[in-house]
């Protein structure tokens, strides 16, 4: 069954949008324009209850010329929606994850400086990337699933994710977290997303897991066999895993500790050790470990280049400031090679201070 959503946009695109985001069946969208900030709360919050999500462009004050049009832009009505997901009598949530959908340029222009709305929305598209993004979808459908799962689960961590928190590092989680009733369905489902399926540390995405076998993905037509190996146990299970592919960073170490009890430690081997290794237990020919990066000598992978999605050892990366990190996280690292070629990375991180007389050493022994 497909999933519901109301998409309120004031630009005539809207239904061009809305064709675009339902066109595989999973979502039914109802398209509606703003109009006066409590009406349009009030269109939202009729259907509560029978929504799956909601969808709003940034700016919502594009048509001046109708009557009752809108003032307002989409964290006003998203805070207006959101104060009113539960009813206060009887407790009972109808949580909905609220998804903005618009353009780049009002991103840069409106949304990055106005830190009050960024804690307002599970997740950003562009209109730009909508007809070439299919992932938008998929995305879409995960969110719901999500607060579907974590409403299901009662709001029990262990069995949001799969895994009994014990393993880890108990910081992870503010003790709110752990409190019934203290957290809201978005609160929850958003600090996972942000904070451990997006950020290595606890979990790693296959890049980072092909960097810490050793293996050079795109010449190695027998990853997929590699990591069915690693399917039971390491693989993450939990909340998110239907759409991101992860797996838990101290499993992988546990479970090469138990498959290699004679040899060194996973870090401690270079690439063409790791791979020599799991070609020789398991007969797995089609693998080839990874070689370093342009400008980059190591060969104890152990993370990789943002920038170009290639495996890095720690001492070769140039460290990323990334002002939202938790202790508990990994660092975040680019290649000297991709500064050098200037290739981009998320406009939210910068090249920490810290590493700008480094650089400048790196470039004059090229």
């Amino acid at each position: 069954m497909a999933y519901k959503l109301i998409y309120i946009d004031d630009e005539e695109t809207r239904d061009i949008n809305s064709d675009a985001l339902s066109k595989d069946g999973h979502l039914q969208i109802i398209t509606a324009p703003p109009i006066s900030l409590e009406k349009t709360r009030d269109i939202v919050l009729k259907d509560k209850g029978k929504l799956d999500g909601i969808i709003l462009d940034l700016k919502l004050d594009g048509n001046k010329g109708i009557e009752d049009h809108a003032t307002y832009t989409a964290p006003s009505l998203a805070q207006a929606i959101r104060s009113n997901f539960t009813d206060h009598e009887t407790g009972e949530s109808d949580e909905v994850p609220i998804f903005l959908l618009t353009s780049q340029e009002n991103i840069e222009k409106y949304y990055h400086y106005d830190l009050t709305s960024h804690d307002l929305f599970d997740y950003i598209f562009y209109k730009q990337a909508l007809a070439k993004q299919n992932d938008y979808i998929l995305k879409i459908c995960g969110i719901i699933d999500a607060y579907k799962l974590i409403k299901a689960k009662d709001y029990n961590l262990n069995n949001i994710l799969s895994i009994d928190l014990d393993e880890m590092n108990q910081s992870i989680f503010p003790s709110k977290f752990y409190e019934k009733g203290e957290m809201s369905c978005y609160k929850v489902s958003r600090y996972i997303l942000k904070n451990i399926i997006d950020k290595p540390g606890v979990l790693i995405n296959d890049n980072i897991l092909a960097a810490r076998l050793g293996i050079d993905i795109e010449n190695s037509p027998e990853f997929e066999k590699i990591k069915s190996l690693l399917n039971d146990g390491v693989f993450y299970t939990g909340v998110f895993s239907n759409v991101f592919s992860r797996w838990w960073s101290h499993r992988l170490i546990n479970w090469w500790r138990e498959q290699f009890p004679d040899n060194p430690s996973l870090i401690r081997l270079d690439a063409e050790e790791r791979v020599g290794l799991l070609k020789a237990k398991f007969g797995i020919d089609k693998i080839t470990f990874a070689k370093p990066i342009d400008k980059a000598i190591g060969t104890k992978f152990w993370t990789v280049c943002l920038a170009l999605k290639k495996p890095l050892d720690i001492k070769d990366g140039i460290v990323l400031d990334d002002y939202d990190a938790k202790l508990w996280q990994d660092k975040l690292y680019v290649s000297l090679e991709s500064i050098l070629e200037r290739v981009p990375i998320p406009k939210n991180l910068r090249i920490h201070s810290s590493e700008f007389e480094r650089i400048k050493e790196l470039k004059k022994g090229i």
